[in-house]
């Protein structure tokens, strides 16, 4: 699968729908909402582990005195556990970041099997990568044909060696998924927005006299070292905003967040803890995800959930 980056008018169309709250990404206190999910999802492992004698006896390694731990810790969880769970907000908020990290792990693995696909079909074993991933794999050897997959989603085992034609049914199911095409299409150009972002404030700041005064002073060598560096970067630089399309993207979604931070200074809401409302901050998803659905829009994502 060749997940074309530009495959984006349908998700620049869907943006439409978007929310201003999600097309901020992560910000404000949302690290409070992120942290009750991480919460939430470690003490249902944990209970879920002491629920099951086979999961226990790998935890603890066979020893009694271990498991008994693990039953103590899971048994003064359930009430914290509950107490979570009874907020209807915060439990569907953690499932639609779950979905999105769920969606984000089939675009790395999807992109992770071509590779590993072509350097099995050559014969070739010995990449960093192949070498990578074969450690995580309890050091199983990689044959031609034959290659460790690490899940087709984080809550499965890693450790297991499948053949080609499985690898190759495994990214044809991705491949079939339109709607995951497209979030990793979107993802994609999110990547390429940043990174067009970064690129021009290196080469604006080499330009820049009076800042270069300012941070280097008459360190010559530092300011060679920039120099080099804006140079790699306008080099970069051109390549990506040399695709007309890619440009027009990127300063729309730049328009729009932009929009948003204006409308939360302009806005007065209700807080806790002196920062965004709850409500607002659970309703964010996490990092690039943010800039991703905001430009294919909540429509094409609650497709997932």
């Amino acid at each position: 699968m060749h997940l074309a980056k530009l495959l984006i008018p349908l998700a620049v169309v869907l943006a439409g729908e978007v929310s201003v709250v999600l097309a901020h990404g992560d910000g404000g206190n949302s690290t409070s909402a992120s942290s009750q999910c991480r919460t939430m999802s470690k003490l249902s492992r944990l209970i879920d582990t002491a629920n099951n004698a086979t999961r226990l006896d790998d935890k603890s390694d066979g020893n009694a005195t271990r498991a008994a731990e693990i039953q103590a810790r899971a048994s003064a969880a359930v009430d914290t556990l509950t107490e979570l769970q009874s907020n209807d907000t915060l439990v569907a908020a953690c499932a639609q970041r779950a979905a999105v990290e769920d969606m984000e792990d089939d675009c790395k693995l999807a992109s992770k099997l071509e590779k590993e696909i072509e350097k099995a079909s050559s014969g070739d074993s010995n990449s960093t990568d192949s070498k990578r991933i074969t450690r995580r794999a309890h050091n199983q050897p990689l044959t031609p044909g034959l290659f460790p997959v690490l899940a087709v989603r984080r809550k499965h085992s890693g450790n297991e060696t499948i053949d080609l034609a499985a690898a190759q049914e495994t990214l044809s199911a991705l491949s079939s998924n339109e709607t995951l095409q497209q979030f990793c299409a979107a993802r994609a150009t999110a990547e390429d927005c940043s990174k067009m972002a970064k690129l021009t404030k290196i080469v604006d700041m080499a330009s820049n006299d009076t800042l270069l005064e300012e941070k280097f002073g008459d360190d010559s060598d530092k300011l060679a070292r920039l120099q080099a560096k804006a140079t790699e970067a306008e080099s970069e630089l051109g390549e990506l905003t040399g695709n007309s399309t890619l440009v027009g993207i990127c300063d729309a979604q730049a328009e729009t967040e932009n929009a948003g931070t204006e409308t939360d200074d302009a806005e007065e809401v209700t807080t806790t803890d002196g920062g965004e409302s709850a409500a607002t901050a659970l309703s964010r998803p996490i990092g690039l995800a943010g800039s991703v659905m905001g430009m294919l829009g909540v429509g094409a994502f609650m497709v997932f959930l």
